[in-house]
């Protein structure tokens, strides 16, 4: 009944979810990225194709998990998603193996696809659970529209890999931190810190930890934080007894590039001059990120913050400052000036641009442009999004080149024998 009860809640958003994973996963028939090989699952049927490097690795490493990594360690340091699709990938071999039998990698695609349903569904329920204490119900459907048929979601939702993690890590933790704060008790908070740590191993997306960590701290929580800090670190130390066990070594991938790693020779060089120019380098460069993904969203989650100042006091203002620095920083010191990396602040910024969206619309008096407007804004909200994966001419997914399977699949017997 709960659940029924939350399906029925929430079925808007579920079926933007739906649609957005529909388009995801016939992406191929859009052309997304002309000259690029791409992995396709299956030649005679385009659904699913993946046209992210890194996606191969990600499916034989949830196919193989763990005797991949004698091999190839790439996907070392970021083992949950990886035993989430395998483990989900061998519960639906229950189901469909007696009828038809699924080879690893199979099973490791159903259990991927499976997850990202799963995970976009549970982040949509959590998402509107905080957002039914702030927002009104259209707000919080405009904010379901802009987050979970955004660019980022659209491209992801089929995909194998881990990117959607920049936003959905933020809700979930944001979710569990409201509810530990409403009833706080020693053993929650282990909880809430064991699940940040499993979050960081599927994506280390720390912006959003440190922010609260720091929050609490100003808000003399100095016990609380440094609990939560040791206890999320559990995680990671158990999967690297495992490691251990296995005759394997934990290594952090983005170090070999330099991540969180990079600007160290300016201050061992006592160059801070060149430090400074880096930073500020990289905050212009954040500013055109930020616009890149939001555009005109962020001038209204301004109006929205106008519309509710009343409302926020300083430990709110305060929260936001600090969670836009640091994941400012978290761009700066991984070295990635990626626009999907302030994808951490769609939290923040669609809820309060739904807000201001609808505060300005309410000063237009003809309600024929009221109503239409509206209307108007989701239909600009959905084609936008989906003509970012939009390339003319359209070329039939066919006539796109495709990795060799041949090569493919010596590369995998290599991999896994």
């Amino acid at each position: 009944m709960f659940i029924k009860k939350k399906i029925k809640e929430n079925i808007n958003g579920l079926i933007i979810i739906l649609i957005a994973f529909l388009i995801s996963a016939n992406i191929a028939w859009l052309n997304p990225a002309p000259g690029k090989e791409s992995y396709q699952p299956n030649k005679k049927i385009p659904v699913f194709w993946q046209y992210n490097y890194d996606s191969g690795i990600e499916i034989l490493t949830a196919a193989y998990f763990p005797k991949i990594f004698y091999k190839d360690n790439t996907r070392i340091d970021r083992p949950t998603y990886p035993i989430a699709a395998n483990v989900l990938g061998k519960v639906s071999c229950l189901i469909i193996c007696p009828i038809y039998d699924l080879t690893p990698l199979e099973k490791a695609g159903i259990g991927y696809i499976l997850l990202k349903i799963l995970i976009f569904s549970l982040s949509l329920f959590l998402l509107n659970e905080i957002l039914i204490n702030y927002l009104s119900k259209k707000e919080i459907l405009l904010s379901n529209l802009l987050i979970f048929f955004s660019v980022i979601s659209i491209g992801n939702i089929a995909l194998f890999h881990t990117i959607e993690l920049q936003f959905i890590t933020p809700i979930i933790v944001i979710f569990l931190f409201l509810k530990l704060s409403q009833n706080y008790n020693f053993l929650k908070n282990i909880i809430f810190s064991i699940v940040i740590g499993i979050l960081m191993l599927g994506k280390p997306n720390y912006a959003i930890y440190i922010s609260l960590l720091i929050y609490c701290i100003y808000n003399k929580k100095f016990y609380e934080c440094c609990i939560s800090f040791i206890a999320h670190l559990f995680p990671l130390y158990i999967y690297n007894l495992y490691l251990n066990y296995l005759s394997l070594d934990l290594i952090f991938i983005g170090s070999k590039y330099g991540q969180a790693t990079w600007f160290i020779p300016y201050i061992l060089d006592y160059n801070f001059y060149g430090l400074i120019k880096e930073i500020f380098s990289s905050l212009i460069t954040f500013c055109y990120l930020l616009f890149d993904n939001y555009n005109f969203w962020i001038i209204l989650s301004i109006f929205g913050i106008y519309k509710i100042r009343k409302k926020l006091n300083f430990n709110y203002y305060f929260f936001i400052t600090i969670f836009f620095l640091l994941t400012w920083f978290q761009i700066f010191v991984s070295d990635r000036d990626k626009t999907y990396m302030t994808s951490d602040l769609m939290i923040i910024i669609y809820p309060l641009a739904s807000i201001g969206f609808y505060y300005l619309l309410n000063k237009i008096k003809v309600s024929f442009i009221k109503k239409n407007l509206i209307y108007l804004v989701f239909f600009y909200v959905g084609l936008t999004n989906i003509l970012a994966y939009v390339n003319f001419p359209l070329i039939h997914p066919y006539d796109q080149p495709a990795k060799n399977h041949i090569l493919m699949k010596e590369k995998m017997n290599r991999l896994i024998n």
